[in-house]
């Protein structure tokens, strides 16, 4: 990604070839898959998903792989399956020339929407229990 600052996911993906463009808009359909309601928008230059105000998960293409951040609570949630690829601060590389693990995306996905609901749906019976 060039370092052009740009305002939405389909002008960042724009920004890459078109093999490229193929591998970021299917991680972003399964992202938005795993999380209905998802909001997208652009954190630090990258797509990144949240919900209830909390960030999901977020990701960022290069000319080789794809850099996925899960997050620390994805994480450590995953940490055992995340392993086996190359890693850096808080994100893991996963490379273009090997299958995209999406079913272990989708899982990611799914668990943190899915703690993300949990603790929105907790939070609401809290409050309304208050003023009773």
């Amino acid at each position: 990604m060039k370092n052009e600052q740009v305002i939405s996911i389909d002008a960042y993906i724009s920004t890459f070839s078109k093999e490229n463009r193929l591998v970021l808009n299917v991680v972003r359909k399964i992202i938005k898959e795993a999380a209905p309601g998802v909001k997208e928008r652009i954190n630090n230059g990258m797509p990144t998903f949240t919900f209830s105000g909390e960030d999901l998960v977020c990701f960022a293409g290069n000319n080789t792989y794809v850099e996925f951040y899960p997050t620390q609570k994805g994480y450590d949630a995953f940490h055992e399956e995340l392993r086996v690829y190359k890693q850096g601060k808080g994100f893991v590389y996963f490379p273009l020339l090997e299958p995209l693990p999406y079913h272990l995306i989708s899982r990611i996905v799914k668990y943190k929407y899915q703690s993300c609901f949990v603790a929105t749906v907790t939070e609401n019976i809290t409050f309304n229990e208050s003023i009773i």
